[in-house]
C-alpha cells in the first residue's frame, strides 16, 4: 500500500507532536514512579525551559543549542530545587496526596506569574533560523527532525539508564519497594532529587523545541498541560515506554484529526479535545494504561 503525499506530511505532523508529547510528559512519568502523584507544577517547567533558553542564546547571544544546554542545566535545578524545598518539605509534615496535588497545582500558577512579570505577556521568537528541506513528498525542516531524534534518543538513553545503570535499578526499586530498598542501602533523597533534575531538563528541552516551532509564552506549559496528562495515563503512569507509545497514538491522532476537522469546516482548536478525549477514554476502558498490554505481552511471550 502506497500512501499519498498528503497522508505521509499527515503522519510526519504527528510524529513531530508526539514527540514534543514525549518530552513533556516523560519527566512527569518519571516523577510519579517514585513520588505517586501528578505533578501539575511539571508543566510550568516547559515555559522555563524556553525562556531561559531565549535569555541565553538571543541576549547574552550563546547562541540556540548551547543556550539550550545550559537551560536544561539550569530548569533540572529548578526542579531538583523545587522538589528540596517545596515537596520534600511537605512530605515530612505529613502531607497526603491532595495536599501535594494541590501545593503542585498552586506552585505552577506561581511559576506563570513569576514569568508573566518577568517577561510581560507578549510573545518572543529565537533568533536561529531553521532550515527546511524536503525529503520526496514531505516537507521537513532541522528543527522537526531535532524533535523526533531527540525524542527517540532519549527514550533509548532513559531505558538503558533505568535498566543498566546502578542509579537506575535503585530507582526501579523505590519505586516498586520503597522500605525494602532503603534497607538495602539505597539513598532515596538522592535518587529522588536525581530524578527531578532529569525531568527539569527533560522539561526544558521539550518547551524550548516546542517553542522554536511556535512562540515564546508564560502559557507554553499550560497549551501542554492536558496531552501530558494523557500520555502518561494511556501510557500507563509510571511507564517510560509506554508514555512513549501514547505520545504517538495521540500525535498522530491529533495529526489526521486537524485534517479531519479542515474537511468539516470546523476550526482546528477543536484539536485539543482529542487528548482530552482519549485522557477520558483511557480512565473508562484501560485505567492502567498501555503498559499493562505491554506487560502482559512479555509474559505471553515468555
Amino acid at each position: 500500500m502506497v500512501l499519498e503525499p498528503s497522508t505521509l506530511q499527515t503522519v510526519t505532523n504527528g510524529l513531530i507532536t508526539g514527540s514534543i508529547y514525549f518530552l513533556a510528559a516523560v519527566g512527569l512519568t518519571l516523577q510519579y514512579q517514585l513520588m505517586k502523584f501528578p505533578n501539575l507544577s511539571h508543566a510550568e517547567l516547559f515555559a522555563v525551559g524556553a525562556f531561559v533558553t531565549y535569555l541565553l542564546a538571543d541576549v547574552v547571544k550563546l547562541g540556540f543549542w548551547p543556550g539550550l544546554a545550559f537551560s536544561m542545566l539550569f530548569t533540572g535545578g529548578v526542579a531538583a530545587a523545587l522538589y528540596i524545598t517545596v515537596f520534600k518539605t511537605l512530605i515530612k509534615r505529613g502531607a497526603t496526596l491532595l495536599h501535594l496535588i494541590i501545593a503542585s497545582a498552586g506552585l505552577g500558577i506561581l511559576l506563570r506569574y513569576l514569568m508573566w512579570e518577568i517577561a510581560g505577556r507578549k510573545s518572543y521568537f529565537y533568533s536561529h533560523v531553521f532550515s527546511p528541506f524536503d525529503v520526496g513528498p514531505v516537507r521537513l525542516t532541522t528543527l522537526w527532525l531535532a524533535m523526533i531524534v531527540v525524542a527517540v534518543a532519549s527514550l533509548i538513553a532513559l531505558l538503558l539508564f533505568l535498566s543498566r545503570t546502578r542509579v537506575g535499578k535503585a530507582l526501579r526499586g523505590l519505586a516498586s519497594n520503597p522500605v525494602l530498598a532503603r534497607l538495602s542501602g539505597v539513598r532515596s533523597e538522592a535518587v529522588i532529587v536525581l530524578v527531578w533534575a532529569v525531568s527539569g531538563m527533560l522539561a526544558a528541552l521539550g518547551g524550548t523545541l516546542r517553542a522554536a516551532d511556535t512562540r515564546i509564552i508564560p502559557e507554553l506549559g499550560v497549551e501542554v498541560l492536558i496531552p501530558m496528562f494523557a500520555v502518561s495515563i494511556l501510557g500507563g503512569i509510571g511507564s517510560v515506554s509506554g508514555a512513549f507509545a501514547a505520545a504517538y497514538i495521540i500525535g498522530l491522532s491529533e495529526s489526521f484529526g486537524v485534517v479531519a476537522l479542515s474537511r468539516m469546516g470546523l476550526s482546528t482548536e477543536y484539536k485539543a479535545l482529542i487528548a482530552f478525549a482519549a485522557l477520558v477514554a483511557t480512565i473508562i476502558v484501560l485505567p492502567t494504561g498501555l503498559s499493562s498490554l505491554i506487560s502482559k505481552e512479555r509474559m505471553r511471550r515468555d
